[in-house]
């Protein structure tokens, strides 16, 4: 690998829905801090995969501290959380949104 090229993480997998319900649990207020302690109910996977997933969306910090997207997503209107949700994923998976990528062609590689 060549000095300027950066080692891209691998896009995390968690269930939407699992996602959804963690993140509906904030309406009234989203915490300082978001970290296993939130997550009783969940298993250790789901609770990897949650936290995994919200950073590579850019709604928490590597220190779990919520990114001003995460309030907007959890205090937003369903339109307003739609919104959230298309720029974290837009800003997340650039490749998807290009120009030059079929998603309807592409190959579980791509």
């Amino acid at each position: 690998m060549e000095a300027n090229e950066k080692k891209q993480a691998a896009p995390p997998y968690v269930a939407y829905k699992t996602l959804s319900n963690f993140l509906d649990r904030f309406k009234q207020g989203v915490p300082g801090r978001i970290d296993r302690g939130l997550m009783g109910s969940m298993s250790g996977a789901a609770q990897s995969q949650v936290t995994t997933a919200l950073r590579y969306l850019g709604m928490i910090s590597d220190k779990g501290i919520p990114q001003p997207l995460l309030q907007r997503y959890v205090s937003g209107q369903e339109d307003e959380r739609r919104i959230a949700l298309l720029e974290a994923l837009t800003n997340s998976y650039p490749f998807l949104f290009g120009d030059h990528f079929d998603l309807a062609r592409a190959t579980a590689q791509q």
